[in-house]
């Protein structure tokens, strides 16, 4: 169907975008539920699907019926066993032939990661101190921090453990468990239709005195610090705050009533009230159609910007719908953004045009580098007075008002200064 062919793309232009070099094999179950002629119509789909995706791994030879068959996917059944050999001889060739999975490690190393992860198997912690990881570390005469350092480090790209190093209350923590750092994101970032709290919990909320900012979090994606510590159980606040924070799942949100610390988490708002931008000329477009805008790429964009916003106390609180922002970067600086199919449409007054564009460039430049790995791909445009698309290139050397007022410095396609990793506030501050 259209639906699982979408579906489908979705999820390789998704890996191709996050994971480019990865290997993937696609499965199909229930094969039991499909003929043979079915099953040749889901292959044939899935063959022109992959021809631009070459991290598929296309099986040479499968059994269907007994009859070997050239095939794009294994079609497999858990009810008959069908594909499944055939499925985990393809994982076994394919994992054996990465470069990882030879590479040579230091058995100091290696002793090292195994009490560590005794401690995660027989102790049941799912994240330790650092303190506890450079005693281990010198048990296994690992002496230096730089040494400690690198082999943390290498087991962090290989998965074997989480170590973020961008704050102080994240690198004081090495994650065991990544499902713990999950399940407490979780905890927040949840469809509460979907995955509601049960009476008991939300008794617990009102005990406590949480219950309506628990409300307005659901309502206007509006978190008080004291209601994250509860949903999270007060444990390691402030290390899950900055992982949140740093990954530009949460910005800071000034403080509520009470004078306590607000955050906003973007991907939880559910309003779809409309946002007046009609007064605003000048508007340039960011075009991903010919590759992919991932899920939450739009999110952490207004994260950044309300971010922004919110270091300067006295600008008016932005406002705010599921796919539009409206946010104020300066007392008569204001913009908008919104997403629509692969592009996002930024809008400003021709005053302030050039300045809003390199703020936000420089934004998604953040964005792409420390979220997407740099692997994110646009065209931008600039609507010309008829309303008629100009490309970057163009409209640069035609010096196209009011984008390009004040010399050509003013405003650059991409901005290789923000490619380079700096901690949020660090990068805030450069602005």
């Amino acid at each position: 169907s259209d639906e699982a062919v979408k579906y489908l793309m979705f999820w390789l232009e998704s890996v191709k975008v996050h994971a480019p070099t990865a290997p993937v094999i696609i499965a199909g179950t229930h094969a039991e539920t499909l003929s043979e002629t079915e099953i040749a119509e889901v292959d044939a789909a899935i063959g022109s699907l992959i021809s631009t995706f070459q991290q598929v791994v296309v099986p040479s030879k499968i059994k269907i019926s007994g009859t070997p068959k050239t095939a794009f996917f294994f079609p497999v059944s858990n009810l008959t066993g069908t594909g499944v050999q055939d499925l985990r001889e393809s994982i076994n060739t394919t994992v054996s032939t990465q470069p990882y999975v030879n590479r040579p490690v230091s058995l100091k190393w290696l002793k090292c990661l195994d009490e560590l992860l005794n401690l995660s198997n027989k102790d049941m912690l799912e994240w330790v101190s650092l303190k506890t990881v450079i005693e281990l570390a010198r048990e296994s005469n690992i002496k230096s921090m730089e040494e400690i350092e690198l082999m943390l480090n290498l087991f962090h790209r290989l998965g074997k453990l989480i170590h973020f190093t961008a704050t102080e209350n994240l690198k004081s923590i090495v994650v065991l468990k990544p499902q713990w750092m999950v399940d407490k994101i979780a905890a927040v970032i949840r469809d509460k239709d979907l995955h509601s709290h049960d009476e008991s919990r939300i008794q617990m909320y009102k005990n406590k005195g949480v219950y309506e900012d628990y409300k307005r979090l659901y309502e206007s994606g509006v978190a008080s610090r004291i209601l994250l510590e509860s949903l999270w159980e007060y444990e390691q606040g402030d290390f899950l705050i900055d992982l949140m924070r740093e990954t530009l799942l949460i910005s800071d949100y000034g403080t509520n009533e009470d004078g306590e610390e607000c955050y906003l988490i973007p991907s939880l708002l559910t309003s779809n009230d409309p946002i007046d931008n009609h007064g605003f000329e000048a508007s340039c477009w960011f075009d991903f159609s010919k590759s992919v805008l991932p899920n939450g790429v739009f999110e952490r964009l207004a994260c950044l910007l309300i971010s922004f916003n919110n270091k300067k106390k006295s600008l008016r609180l932005p406002s705010l719908s599921t796919s539009k922002a409206m946010i104020w970067l300066e007392e008569d600086q204001v913009i908008c953004l919104e997403e629509i199919d692969k592009r996002i449409n930024l809008t400003c007054s021709d005053k302030t045009a050039s300045q809003s564009y390199r703020i936000v460039t420089r934004m998604l430049e953040k964005v792409n580098h420390d979220v997407m790995k740099s692997r994110l791909v646009w065209e931008t445009f600039f609507e010309g007075p008829n309303g008629k698309l100009i490309a970057w290139s163009k409209a640069k050397k035609k010096k196209l008002k009011p984008w390009f007022e004040g010399g050509l410095r003013a405003v650059k396609e991409k901005d290789p200064v923000a490619a380079e990793f700096m901690d949020l506030s660090s990068f805030l501050n450069s602005l």
